[in-house]
């Protein structure tokens, strides 16, 4: 049943994706913007190829041909079509509140798995030690989002924190998040135990960043 909202005698259509409408209204040159900081398509190519994005024909109209021609992996996309996208799926897919939060993130993290246990990522995080695999976090992330570093602040064998630094408002609070939780799937998948990563700082001027805390035994 489709959702409308009366308006003065008029029937309206509610918005399918209001996060995302609300990220789009928030950028500072609409999808021009950030054109230096672009994101891997195969992360949503593979979502795509699989179903997942079986709402493409309900996302945004400015989404649905970028996502309609993806060609291959090696293909960059900019990074607020990837951040508009994963907006609009949770948007969605999902419902509502905490639990569609929950539902969200949980479905995230089996992409997250299937992502990293293909190639050519399987390589890259198949080490034996978290500690072994934090000072390569830079290289995994780059090789996946450029224009957006990533750089370790401190490590050591229990503990480490890293930057990700980005122009404000590039990233919602759901991207953050989601960075967050597939930090934490990449350490699990070494010989790590009770692995907690954290947003412990965020700056949100102009030139943003967001610092994670990783810890684990």
């Amino acid at each position: 049943m489709s959702s409308t909202i009366r308006l003065s005698g008029a029937e309206k259509k509610a918005d399918p994706c209001p996060n995302a409408t609300a990220y789009f209204a928030e950028l500072p040159n609409g999808w021009a913007s950030f054109p230096t900081c672009v994101a891997r398509a195969s992360m949503l190519r593979g979502l795509r190829d699989r179903g997942s994005l079986d709402i493409l024909e309900s996302l945004p109209l400015q989404l649905r041909p970028i996502l309609d021609h993806l060609r291959g992996d090696a293909e960059w996309l900019p990074e607020i079509v990837h951040v508009a996208t994963m907006v609009a799926v949770r948007d969605m897919r999902f419902g509502e509140g905490s639990r569609g939060d929950a539902a969200f993130f949980e479905w995230l993290a089996k992409v997250n798995r299937e992502l990293f246990e293909s190639p050519p990522y399987v390589a890259a995080v198949s080490v034996l030690e978290a500690a072994d695999l934090v000072p390569r976090l830079p290289t995994i992330w780059e090789s996946l989002h450029v224009g957006v570093p990533v750089t370790v602040a401190m490590h050591s064998p229990a503990r480490a924190s890293a930057v990700l630094a980005y122009p404000r408002r590039l990233f919602s609070s759901l991207s953050l998040e989601s960075f967050r939780r597939t930090i934490a799937v990449l350490l699990a998948k070494t010989s790590a135990a009770q692995v907690h990563v954290d947003v412990v700082r965020q700056v949100t001027g102009d030139a943003a960043r967001a610092e994670f805390e990783m810890t684990w035994r």
